[in-house]
């Protein structure tokens, strides 16, 4: 992570915690849409990958199968409005390795729960959340980004 602070591409004002529960979405048409619950506290982050609100909101809020359908179409999107709209120098296999940071991420996002002891009243929370960061951490080889020897 601190590697990767290096190069700013890629960095962006972000949510922090994009999940279904802090999306307001219409009952009728596709806007306006408002992400809510931001928290921009004097110790929290304000500044970040922007692959992380995605990451956030796919790897630990979708079901895998979805996941694993959907999350390079989206991402694909993404990054093309990005250039469409005139992000220069920022490629795709950065976004790609930006966006498999932010979900090796998630599993400390779903440990933070458990974080000083166990807490059986938000299991339903943070259970599924680590399940479905580890099986994305899987899928896509995030190990690679601080692993040289592949193999292990």
């Amino acid at each position: 992570m601190i590697d990767r602070t290096q190069n700013p591409n890629g960095f962006t004002l972000f949510h922090g915690d994009a999940g279904c529960y802090n999306i307001m979405v219409p009952r009728e048409g596709e806007r306006p849409l408002y992400l809510i619950d931001r928290q921009p506290f004097d110790w929290s982050f304000t500044t970040w990958l922007g692959a992380y609100d995605l990451a956030y909101a796919i790897a630990l809020g979708w079901e895998v199968e979805a996941r694993r359908e959907w999350e390079r179409p989206i991402l694909h999107h993404y990054h093309q409005t990005l250039i469409g709209r005139g992000v220069q120098g920022y490629s795709w296999e950065q976004l790609w390795d930006d966006y498999r940071l932010c979900v090796a991420m998630g599993v400390y996002v779903a440990v933070e729960y458990c974080r000083g002891e166990y807490h059986e009243e938000t299991q339903w929370v943070w259970l599924p959340m680590l399940q479905k960061a580890l099986t994305a951490c899987d899928d896509l080889h995030c190990y690679e980004l601080w692993n040289d020897d592949y193999s292990n």
